[in-house]
């Protein structure tokens, strides 16, 4: 919770501190942890002034409440489970705004320019593929229903998706007309697959999905 320091004894390293209700209590200086007055939000939260564990979670509380579930911590995107489904957050027009990070082979840090997303995420992944001429790989992990699966198909989808101006030339190849309705065939089966039961165990525990493309 916020609070004030209104008094400070060094010798106990006991503070005085008044809380959002102007009420007044003493606390061990141990427990306390500086914060910000200025109300800002970051998309890489890298480059906040007072980096702690509450500024931390405030900065991601403020921005799940504008709707931003994805935040940047360097390299790593942390995803926030929205439980709900967010307007235009995976849409086609969305899409084509990420696939400018791979079209613009100058600007290596355009990612960071854009709002932080899965498919930012992937798109510079896909982008370093060929830049630094080496694998690369995309860990997601998080509990039980953090959304690593979804996340994991929207990043197939990014991929699946930058190959549809060459449509044409993949049904002559492969005979596969829609990439994206394979992947998502695909997707169904791994979930059915490792969401199975034996007759040991009744219910199977999800592990790691391992997926290369």
């Amino acid at each position: 919770m916020k609070c004030r320091i209104v008094n400070f004894n060094k010798q106990k390293n006991i503070a005085t501190i008044q809380l959002q209700d102007k009420s007044q209590k003493e606390v061990d200086a141990s427990k306390l942890q500086i914060r910000s007055e200025i109300i800002e939000t970051y998309q890489d939260m890298v480059n906040m002034d007072i980096l702690n564990e509450p500024e931390l979670l405030e900065n991601l509380k403020l921005r799940f409440q504008q709707n931003y579930i994805y935040t940047y911590v360097g390299p790593t995107l942390i995803a926030i489970n929205p439980f709900k489904a967010i307007d235009k957050l995976y849409d086609q027009e969305t899409l084509n705004t990420y696939f400018s990070i791979i079209e613009s082979a100058s600007d290596k840090s355009l990612y960071k320019q854009l709002q932080p997303h899965v498919f930012g995420i992937t798109a510079q992944a896909y982008k370093y593929l060929f830049e630094n001429n080496r694998n690369q790989a995309l860990i997601i992990s998080g509990e039980s229903g953090a959304g690593k699966t979804e996340n994991a198909k929207y990043c197939m989808k990014f991929l699946t998706s930058l190959g549809q101006n060459m449509q044409t030339t993949q049904e002559k190849l492969t005979g596969i007309k829609d990439l994206n309705i394979q992947r998502r065939k695909f997707q169904d089966v791994i979930q059915f697959w490792k969401l199975s039961g034996t007759q040991k165990q009744q219910e199977m525990i999800i592990r790691v999905d391992l997926v290369n493309m």
